[in-house]
Order: C-alpha cells, then sequence, then structure tokens
C-alpha cells in the first residue's frame, strides 16, 4: 500500500538520504541541479519541524519525499501570483528503483490541496534541466516562463490547477410510509442517487445492476482503478468488495482519480470532491 504522509523526526535519516541519492544521480548525468551532500541533517531537521516535509511510503518503506509551503518565493513569484491561493511544491526525490512514484506524488500533492481549499500547485524547476521541464510538460503542467535572477539557477516556473467539487445531477428519493407493504426495515427517511447511474456489486453485496444509494452525511469513495470505476463498499467493507460501475454518466468529464461522493446540502446535489488518497 502506497501512502504519504507528513514526516516526522524519525524519518529525518530517510528524507536525507532520498535527496542526497537523488543528487548523486543527477550528478552522474551531468546535472548540477542538487551537489552531492546538499542535503544535511541540521538542515533537514528544521524542514521537518516546520511540518512542510512529506515522505511516501511503499509498504512501510520510505520511496520519495517531497515538500510543500504556502509561502511563495518572492524572487520568481508576482505580487498578483502570491495573493492566490496556492501550494508550491519543491524537494521532490524518489527512490531509484521505485518508478512512477513521482508522478504519484505529484497526483496526491494535487489531491492534497484540493480538499485544503487551494486552487492550484507551483512549483520552480532548476532553469537548466530541461529534460525535467519535459516531464512536468508531458503531465499536463503547465509552463509559465524561466525566470533569471542573479544568483538563483533555478526559476523555472510551473503551476497545475487542483480539481475541487463537481457537482452531478441527482434524484432525491424518499422512503414510503411506514405503514406500506413495500418499505424495507433499513431505508433511511431521504436518500439521493446519482442520476443514471447504476453499479454491480460484489458478493455478499448485490451482484445485479442497481442504483446507487447515497445517505445522508455519508461518504463514499470512488475511484478508477485502470480499467473501471469502483465504489467503496459501506463502512467496515474492504476495498477489494468495492462495487464496479455499470453506467454513469456525469463521469465521462472526470479524469480517472479517486474522489469522495457525499451529500452537499448547500448546493442541494450530491458533490464530487477530489480525494486525498487513492486505493493501491
Amino acid at each position: 500500500m502506497r501512502a504519504a504522509r507528513l514526516a516526522t523526526p524519525a524519518d529525518l535519516s530517510d528524507v536525507v538520504q532520498l535527496l542526497n541519492d537523488a543528487a548523486d544521480r543527477l550528478a552522474d548525468r551531468g546535472v548540477d541541479q542538487w551537489r552531492r551532500g546538499w542535503m544535511t541533517a541540521d538542515r533537514m531537521r528544521k524542514m521537518i519541524a516546520k511540518g512542510e516535509t512529506f515522505i511516501v511510503e511503499d509498504d512501510g518503506k520510505a520511496v520519495a519525499t517531497f515538500s510543500l509551503s504556502t509561502i511563495p518565493d518572492p524572487d520568481f513569484w508576482t505580487p498578483e501570483e502570491q495573493s492566490d491561493p496556492a501550494l508550491y511544491l519543491a524537494k521532490l526525490a524518489r527512490d531509484k528503483d521505485s518508478q512512477g512514484v513521482g508522478e504519484w506524488a505529484l497526483n496526491w500533492a494535487l489531491r492534497h490541496a484540493a480538499r485544503s481549499g487551494y486552487n492550484r500547485v507551483r512549483l520552480d524547476a532548476w532553469a537548466s534541466n530541461h529534460d525535467l521541464h519535459e516531464y512536468y510538460r508531458s503531465r499536463g503542467w503547465r509552463h509559465l516562463r524561466t525566470m533569471l535572477v542573479p544568483g538563483r539557477k533555478s526559476g523555472a516556473l510551473f503551476e497545475k490547477c487542483t480539481e475541487r467539487e463537481t457537482m452531478i445531477s441527482t434524484v432525491v428519493r424518499h422512503a414510503p410510509p411506514p405503514d406500506s407493504p413495500s418499505v424495507a426495515t433499513d431505508l433511511p427517511t431521504t436518500w439521493y442517487e446519482p442520476r443514471g447511474a447504476t453499479v454491480r456489486g460484489v458478493a455478499p453485496f448485490l451482484t445485479e445492476d442497481h442504483a446507487i444509494m447515497i445517505r445522508p452525511g455519508e461518504e463514499r469513495g470512488l475511484w478508477h482503478d485502470g480499467q473501471a470505476w469502483r465504489l467503496s463498499a459501506p463502512p467496515g467493507w474492504s476495498d477489494e468488495y468495492a462495487a464496479y460501475v455499470v453506467e454513469w454518466p456525469d463521469l465521462a468529464a472526470c479524469r480517472p482519480d479517486a474522489y469522495v461522493i457525499r451529500w452537499a446540502p448547500e448546493a442541494q446535489s450530491l458533490v464530487l470532491a477530489v480525494a486525498d488518497s487513492q486505493p493501491s
């Protein structure tokens, strides 16, 4: 299971090693982005204490690190940009054997920013590392400009907007009167169904196509597993029991990501909100 979390003092040596190992690999390729041994324990200890350093683990093994800050670098970002709610990503490094974890970390940062109320994630990349610039472009990051600031070798500025909440077509259902012979004893008084959406459950849940029921105050996870959209099972059940989406017109406009579906009273609609994490 892959997960990201805030780094603690206990992660100090792992974070320092990830950053210095990445510096060694860059130097071996002739890239002068980070000098060998550039990150020290004393320096990183202060960064971890600020609560801005994150670590990514695969089954308990540290495989990547990055930082997220609310403070823009005034050398690079204009006063207007600084006034826009954003998180600033830096010091992204991965284990040499963990392919794909860098992109996973970028996507996690975007989800985290969205859930925290930020409109976008920004970063300044090393100005001369053109392979890195192409890496970001190919993953949907927008290159704003490259700043040439005396004494600074970074300055290739990128940003990517977050997706926060999307309203979806909703049908409001009400239970029959209590004395109705058709009423089920476990039905809530009111529930919400995404319009035109059907799922197929995994035993012991209903394995025939059926509508989705979202109860008041309930949140259900929704994600794409690479082949199909999945809707989480009720609380207490693991993700292997997640239902398969058979039809759901609103999902055609959604990128394959992880979401939470819930009823939003202020919008009088079901909404999809970007989730912090995605099942592995």
